[in-house]
């Protein structure tokens, strides 16, 4: 049996909502900002670099790409087992469309935080788009890279589609329906469209995804 089941994604973009949703539990806040973060009642499931232990929900953790090296080592140094579940993005045209959902999400969550939250102009987020077009601004974990499993962002949080839903759940080794996920993906999901479309609201519709408003 594998003592961590670990979700390589960045927490801003949906990896802390991931670890609660999952897990099924309810020791957290939501932000005005659609963040999932820990209410006190107990740890959180993320890794950080410099963290001694690999804290957990029922053996699931969260962490960055960028800290997977250091787990590595604090789960060698803890003599843990661990498989890494890798969340990608490919380079169709879907999948830029969600790249540049997330390069604006996080520079709207990042402005509301330090209290520089104007609009986003049409000319703002063209140049977002060309940097996304050109590589940049890529907060997920990188296709080639030696994962042991990987799950499509795409398909997660813009096809909601069951199948990827429940091959995440078993891989996480998790016990939530999928069904029950899926709702959770989607509501999650609205909220996050109109927070960009808020503060962008040339963007309005351009982002539908399959998601079904309520």
């Amino acid at each position: 049996m594998i003592d961590r089941n670990v979700i390589v994604y960045d927490s801003g973009a949906g990896g802390m909502f991931l670890g609660y949703s999952l897990a099924q539990s309810s020791s957290y806040i939501v932000t005005d900002t659609n963040e999932y973060l820990p209410d006190g009642t107990e740890e959180d499931n993320m890794f950080s670099v410099g963290d001694q232990q690999i804290n957990h929900f029922n053996g699931l953790t969260t962490t960055h790409p960028y800290e997977v090296e250091d787990l590595k080592r604090t789960a060698k140094k803890l003599d843990l087992s661990f498989k890494l579940i890798a969340i990608t993005l490919g380079d169709d045209e879907l999948d830029m469309r969600c790249r540049f959902f997330l390069s604006l999400l996080f520079e709207i969550k990042h402005r509301i935080q330090t209290g520089v939250n104007f609009e986003l102009t049409q000319d703002i987020t063209d140049g977002f788009f060309r940097q996304v077009q050109g590589g940049e601004r890529t907060f997920l974990s990188p296709l080639g890279s030696k994962w042991d499993a990987t799950i499509k962002y795409k398909k997660l949080f813009a096809d909601f589609d069951l199948d990827e839903i429940t091959r995440l759940i078993s891989l996480t080794e998790q016990n939530i329906k999928p069904e029950r996920m899926r709702t959770l993906m989607q509501d999650y999901t609205i909220k996050n469209i109109e927070q960009v479309e808020k503060y962008a609201p040339h963007l309005k519709g351009y982002f539908m995804f399959e998601v079904k408003r309520k």
